[in-house]
């Protein structure tokens, strides 16, 4: 009897470990790379290079868009304060925040970013003085500019999941970044 329950558990556990084998294969990043991209001359790229050095170093990426950003204001005690001459990378490259922020276009409060704060979500709609009049100076102010993406890698059929890599820019095309994530889908 007792041998019988050791051999059903053993069984038990070995489909366990089986099934869980499967999905981790099954669910396994399926990632493109761009022709000439390696992670190692990925993990060298500085911030600071120009597009010129990151495509020397890596080729051309498989895709590259751009887009106008909003200006951020962020409040609170978080930890996300930019360095010197880091403006929206802070947010592409998700540093860890704990800050509350508005998002400003035209000087008008577009969306809030905020961990449990429903004040901040009050002031949509508001203008930048009505804001500064509720909530005094900011930690710190993001202006809103250009920011470029070099994307060298995307999943090889639409509904995988993948390993990205990114190069972020500015509007002078100077690298402000990179990101590196898997996206599971």
């Amino acid at each position: 009897m007792k041998r019988m329950r050791v051999r059903i558990l053993g069984g038990v556990l070995a489909l366990a470990v089986a099934l869980m084998l499967f999905v981790v294969w099954k669910t396994r990043p399926q990632t493109k790379y761009a022709a000439g991209f390696s992670e190692a001359g990925f993990s060298a790229i500085q911030p600071g290079e120009t597009e010129a050095d990151v495509m020397q170093r890596l080729g051309k990426p498989l895709t590259t868009y751009s887009e106008e950003t909003v200006e951020e204001w962020c409040f609170g005690t978080g930890t996300a304060e930019p360095s010197q001459g880091q403006h929206w990378i802070g947010r592409v490259l998700g540093w860890p925040s704990e800050a509350a922020c508005l998002y400003l276009k035209d000087g008008v409060v577009v969306s809030v970013r905020s961990s449990g704060g429903s004040r901040l979500a009050q002031l949509q709609g508001k203008t930048a003085d009505e804001v500064a009049r509720e909530m005094g100076k900011p930690k710190y102010i993001v202006p809103a500019g250009m920011k470029v993406t070099l994307r060298y890698s995307e999943p090889r059929q639409p509904t995988d999941s993948y390993e990205a890599f990114l190069v972020i820019l500015d509007g002078e095309r100077v690298v402000r970044g990179t990101k590196h994530f898997v996206y599971l889908d």
